[in-house]
Order: C-alpha cells, then sequence, then structure tokens
C-alpha cells in the first residue's frame, strides 16, 4: 500500500511538474526554484523522450540568462541546446523557443548568431508539431518572401502558402480552446 501511494504521489508530482506553465518562457521565482530542486529529474525525463521536460529545463536556463542581465553566453547556449533537445522530441514549443535564439523576432540582447533559415525551419518543425503561433510565424516568412518577389507565379505561390499556414495557425487554435 505504501509504494502505490509513493507512485501516485511521484506520479502527481511529474504531471503537476509538466504543467508549470504552458509557455515557459518567463518563469516566476517559486518555479525556478522548484524546477532547480528537480532538475536531475527533468534532465532524466528529457533523456527518456519527453520533449516537454526538454523545454522546462530549456526555460529554466533562459530565466537564468535573463536573471543574469543577459551577460552569460554558456547559459544562454545551454537554454537553446534543451529547446533543441526539445524540439527533435517533438515539443512544437520548444521547437518555438529554439526558434527565438536564432530569430529577429525577439528584440532581446543574445549572443547567439542571428540565422533566419534556420528560424524557419525550427518554426516550420513546430508547426508540424501542432504549435499555432510557429505556423503564423511560417505564414509571416511566406508573406514576406511574396513581397520581395517579382515572378507572379511564385509570389502567388508563397502567398497560397502564407494562407495555408495562417489557416492551419487558426485551426490549432480553436481545437486548443
Amino acid at each position: 500500500m505504501k509504494k502505490i501511494v509513493l507512485i501516485c504521489a511521484y506520479i502527481c508530482e511529474i504531471l503537476i511538474a509538466n504543467s508549470l506553465r504552458q509557455e515557459l518562457n518567463y518563469l516566476q521565482y517559486n518555479d525556478i526554484a522548484y524546477i532547480r530542486a528537480h532538475l536531475d529529474q527533468y534532465k532524466s525525463q528529457c533523456e527518456n523522450g519527453n520533449g516537454n521536460s526538454c523545454q522546462i529545463i530549456g526555460s529554466y536556463y533562459k530565466r537564468i540568462y535573463q536573471i543574469s542581465g543577459y551577460k552569460d553566453a554558456e547559459i544562454e547556449k545551454a537554454s537553446l541546446m534543451w529547446f533543441i533537445k526539445g524540439c527533435n522530441l517533438k515539443s512544437g514549443s520548444s521547437c518555438y523557443l529554439a526558434s527565438l535564439g536564432y530569430g529577429n523576432i525577439s528584440k532581446l540582447p543574445t549572443h547567439l548568431p542571428k540565422d533566419e533559415k534556420k528560424a524557419f525551419e525550427l518554426h516550420k518543425k513546430g508547426c508540424d508539431y501542432g504549435h499555432s503561433v510557429s505556423c503564423n510565424y511560417v505564414g509571416y516568412y511566406y508573406e514576406e518572401l511574396s513581397n520581395k518577389e517579382s515572378d507572379e507565379n511564385i509570389k502567388n505561390e508563397y502567398q497560397i502558402k502564407a494562407k495555408l499556414f495562417h489557416q492551419k495557425a487558426s485551426e490549432l487554435k480553436k481545437t486548443a480552446k
């Protein structure tokens, strides 16, 4: 009986921890303390294929980087590494958060090199994994390409793609409610 209670408590703790925030970009102090106390557990879960746990770790490091005054490049790189790991485990929001490290969306100070192509690829993966904001950004990228294109056929193709990604974002938002 005691083992069953401990197992149930452990499962509840994992479920609560994994639902700390939908988007973990702005962790509060209590969240940071909780994650710090359970960091090994999250790392183990991430290594065992839980993309949400990878995102929690990435968000933890991102918040530490913000608290440091955006000075510690190694912490920022660690954050990005965990987001990418989560993205590779099909966590759409991890892909989105990783894309912020490469794109020009975020105006926050960064030590990471800008790579719009990589940001686009991460947004596309995030969209494929059901993250509506990433779908919208893919749509915006196609809109930008359309605005720069002089060939009308290619321009129309980009506009169609942009519309499709914006529609997908809208559908994903509706199903999330």
